[in-house]
């Protein structure tokens, strides 16, 4: 199978297709995911290939949820030869754990914004969350919430033009800071 360069993408295929990921792409989603925060120039690279192999089993473990309809995992593609170079994954989950015991409803929640080294700043991550947002309307979803690191500034930047804004910031003395975005949806 032919693969598209970056150039290649950028120059015949101004964008590329979103959409629920396949059982048959796992693997490549979760190089990617790999690639995205285990960067080949850390020490972590070593281990690379064990964490991408931990990374896909634990999506392909998701597939229960997807079944229940509590998951999904969405992948960019290139066109016309299809090559997985983003992925985000989406799970419907309780937040807010810390506060007093309560029914608390589970609310769609993004992780894992991953974009291939070679396609970033090219619209990519834009394009995987405004087909998530499109997929929870059709679901009739009224809202959507993900964490970023304080410190991500180009992430913060893009979920701010995208209309998402700080519902909560997660301070621990540990822990890098993180702020908890909330989306309503149309």
């Amino acid at each position: 199978m032919e693969v598209a360069t970056p150039e290649e993408f950028l120059q015949n295929s101004p964008a590329c297709h979103c959409r629920p990921a396949q059982l048959t792409e796992l693997g490549s989603a979760a190089g990617v995911i790999t690639e995205a925060f285990y960067p080949l120039d850390s020490v972590l690279a070593l281990v690379q290939p064990l964490l991408a192999w931990g990374i896909y089993l634990d999506l392909k473990q998701r597939e229960t949820l997807r079944q229940q309809g509590k998951y999904q995992c969405f992948v960019a593609v290139t066109v016309p030869h299809p090559q997985v170079i983003g992925v985000v994954e989406l799970e419907f989950r309780r937040l807010f754990p810390q506060r007093p015991v309560q029914p608390r409803p589970e609310a769609p929640y993004l992780s894992n914004l991953a974009v291939a080294p070679p396609y970033r700043r090219r619209g990519v991550a834009q394009q995987l969350l405004k087909t998530v947002e499109a997929w929870l309307v059709e679901q009739e979803q009224v809202s959507l919430y993900l964490h970023v690191l304080d410190s991500n500034h180009g992430a913060k930047q893009l979920y701010d033009q995208l209309g998402y804004g700080i519902k909560a910031v997660d301070d621990h003395w540990l822990l890098p800071r993180r702020l908890l975005l909330h989306k309503a949806l149309a």
